[in-house]
């Protein structure tokens, strides 16, 4: 796995050697930043959630980042992801946060231009907990009448799109974020949540990524 473009183009990157974590491979990374410079996004402020390797926020950096910050709970992958960001000699411009990404959603203080989502899933759980989860869904981006709380007291459900829409319900997310968010093709996101819209997606084998844009509304 290596740095595709930019300032550290070519630098390898080391990856942590778990079976939960998949690192986004270089093809679909290439692909994710070569669609944000077709939509002229800004990635001057970016936020990588669930760094994992670090490997996209890194990727930022090297192509232009003002400053990046990681959040990643696993000891380990912190490790990995301070070693990456030294070794691209990129250091200096970031922030390695250890702690869960629910708590980042409420402790970080500031709008970022670009957040990238590449929260961890269960396959097998997608597929038993598929109908439910997309009736819970429905309710929570955009359709009222739900119950909410289900979410919030059954993490056991929690999928991409309950992880969307608490990113983009954040202070974090503003009317000029970017989120760009990895998931299994078999449990594809809403295209509208909340004040954020799916203006494209990518697909490379099992992987999708969704990008939003701010749609309108109040911040």
């Amino acid at each position: 796995m290596r740095v595709i473009a930019g300032k550290a183009k070519g630098h390898s990157l080391r990856w942590p050697k778990d079976p939960h974590i998949r690192p986004t491979v270089d093809l679909v990374r290439g692909a994710i930043f070569s669609a944000l410079e077709s939509l002229s996004v800004d990635w001057s402020h970016a936020l990588d959630l669930y760094a994992g390797s670090g490997a996209l926020g890194i990727e930022a950096l090297s192509r232009g980042a003002e400053e990046v910050d990681f959040v990643e709970r696993n000891h380990n992958c912190c490790s990995i992801i301070k070693e990456n960001l030294k070794h691209t000699r990129l250091a200096e411009r970031s922030r390695v946060y250890r702690m869960e990404a629910r708590k980042a959603l409420r402790t970080l203080e500031k709008q970022y231009t670009l957040i990238f989502l590449d929260p961890p899933y269960d396959e097998s759980r997608v597929r038993s907990q598929e109908p439910r989860v997309k009736r819970m869904m429905n309710d929570e981006c955009g359709m009222r009448g739900g119950d909410s709380s289900l979410i919030t007291h059954h993490s056991s459900f929690q999928t991409s799109d309950s992880r969307l829409k608490e990113v983009a319900d954040s202070s974090l997310a503003g009317r000029q974020t970017t989120i760009v968010m990895e998931h299994s093709q078999k449990l594809s996101p809403e295209e509208i949540c909340g004040k954020f819209h799916m203006i494209r997606r990518l697909r490379h084998g099992d992987t999708c990524v969704s990008i939003y844009q701010f749609a309108g509304g109040e911040d």
